[in-house]
């Protein structure tokens, strides 16, 4: 067998096809990934279902097209044997020379992919049915009905398995599976029905954040440093036991396993709060918001404890929400749309001159328009206007061009489409790097509509720094 592995035509193809100072091992498996014409699922495949003298046919067969091919490409022309077009036709000529073993091959490989999507579908479907049993199930009713509904999930898939295309002996594998995870969800079930949530109590000290908190259960407290957690002195030390730093506290739960959908909010939470850098305040005080411009605008954040049990844009509960209200990077801003127009008033005040304070301006003007439906009428005007200014330049290509030559006479020479087309093109590396000239229109009634029209299609855009 190593012989066959070594044979000059076979260590020639692998040279050809292989990346530079890539390892190559002396298996049956080594020679099928280094000759890259077989991907990931097929390697795997005849693995599975190919017998040694077999293997060992068509690694010799691969290697011989592979070097065949090579030769009869132009010299030119030879870094292109590994493009998949010519791999492709590799595969067709040893489908020709091999039927027999690849219509093995590709029954395994679709038996291969119906089990596993058959898997995934029972992790997901045990991941998602635990999503919904929370520590907050307190009646044997509610358990009993949750449990019905796993039953009936699992069920439903059993019938699907049984159904299916796949193998005996991947059907009762399959069946196994389904059966231990319903079973795991009816025992996570219990043991939900038996726990307390855990309560978190948001609170102002009068200068910052913190989170009070009361478990029944051990927590790992060798997570954390400094002032994120400690021990509850207070009065109230019965009701919380622990007190977590605001910017500690999803990171806590975390550490000790504690999911979201197993905490209450207490009610006498605040409801929500502001911070920027370390920086934290209840409301939008002056002393606040004048801290914060001095700082330079860093992202301003509102952070809302989850009173309602609200989830997520990605349908998850968590403990606190948190939106960006205003981002700067200097050159961009970015102004939620969600700002309540009192956040806006407190934003601006004795700031009114900045330019955070505009692009609030026309955030609030913008969000007027469309509740007021007039939004459409801006936007045609604005288009409106583009299609005035591109007539122009269009009206006035060729002056546009000749003065870039002009501008430009050692790096630009004229390119003539036809009698009345002219372009240009720089005879070097270093032309405009974005390739577009760009207008910027001095009116300022277009300045103003353009603006709000950007408001009204970005309503969800990223801030400037995520972008």
């Amino acid at each position: 067998m190593k012989r066959l592995l070594l044979a000059n035509h076979v260590v020639k193809a692998i040279r050809i096809m292989r990346e530079p100072m890539e390892k190559i091992e002396v298996s049956i498996e080594g020679r099928l990934r280094a000759l890259k014409v077989f991907d990931y699922q097929w390697i795997k495949a005849l693995l599975a279902i190919g017998d040694h003298s077999e293997l060992l046919l068509l690694i010799d067969t691969t290697a011989k097209e592979i070097v065949r091919m090579y030769e009869e490409l132009d010299e030119q022309e030879r870094y292109k044997i590994k493009w998949i077009e010519n791999t492709k036709k590799i595969m067709d000529s040893l489908e020709q020379r091999f039927p027999e073993l690849f219509s093995r091959v590709k029954e395994e490989i679709r038996c291969s992919e119906l089990y596993s999507n058959f898997e995934h579908r029972i992790k997901f479907q045990q991941q998602k049915m635990e999503m919904q049993i929370t520590a907050h199930l307190s009646t044997q009713e509610e358990a009993a009905e949750l449990k019905q509904k796993t039953d009936d999930h699992f069920n439903g898939m059993m019938a699907e398995v049984e159904a299916s295309g796949c193998r005996d002996t991947d059907k009762k594998n399959l069946m196994s599976a389904i059966q231990i995870a319903a079973e795991s969800c009816r025992n996570f079930v219990d043991k939900k029905l038996a726990e307390e949530p855990v309560r978190l109590l948001y609170y102002w000290t009068g200068n910052t954040v913190f989170v009070k908190m009361k478990s029944n259960g051990t927590l790992n407290t060798m997570k954390g440093f400094g002032r994120k957690f400690w021990n509850n002195d207070g009065d109230d030390r019965d009701e919380f036991n622990l007190i977590v730093s605001l910017d500690y506290i999803m990171e806590f739960l975390h550490q000790n396993g504690i999911r979201d959908q197993d905490t209450l909010i207490d009610a006498r939470s605040i409801d929500c709060c502001y911070a920027f850098k370390e920086r934290i305040a209840l409301n939008l005080t002056p002393e606040f918001v004048r801290e914060w411009y001095e700082k330079g605008c860093p992202e301003l954040l509102k952070i809302t404890p989850n009173k309602v049990k609200g989830i997520n844009i990605f349908g998850m509960p968590i403990v606190h929400f948190t939106i960006t209200l205003v981002a700067s990077n200097g050159i961009n801003v970015f102004i939620n749309q969600d700002m309540s127009k009192e956040e806006a008033k407190a934003l601006m005040k004795g700031f009114e001159h900045t330019w955070i304070s505009e692009e609030i301006q026309c955030m609030l003007k913008a969000r007027e328009l469309i509740e007021s439906e007039k939004s459409s009428e801006v936007e045609k005007w604005v288009r409106e206007y583009d299609a005035r200014i591109q007539k122009i330049i269009d009206d006035n290509a060729i002056r546009i061009f000749n003065r870039m030559i002009m501008k430009y006479p050692e790096r630009l020479q004229a390119a003539f489409i036809d009698a009345h087309s002219l372009s240009v093109k720089f005879d070097d590396d270093f032309g405009p790097d974005c390739g577009f000239l760009q207008i910027r229109p001095k009116d300022a009634e277009y300045q103003e509509k353009r603006r709000l029209e950007c408001y009204d299609k970005n309503a969800v855009e990223k801030p400037p720094h995520m972008k």
